[in-house]
């Protein structure tokens, strides 16, 4: 089975608010594989992709 990284994102924890921020790291969405909006940890395709 090949493999493949699609994407790469960081996140960054708020501890007063409780909340987890997602943002892509450097070069972390090559070619804009994905939609350029994390929303609550949940990447998607970008419409042109497959």
């Amino acid at each position: 089975m090949d493999t493949a990284i699609l994407f790469t994102v960081t996140a960054t924890t708020d501890h007063v608010n409780k909340t987890v921020a997602f943002a892509f790291a450097t070069d972390g969405n090559p070619d804009d594989i994905a939609s350029s909006t994390i929303t609550g940890g949940v990447v998607k395709l970008a419409a042109s992709k497959t």
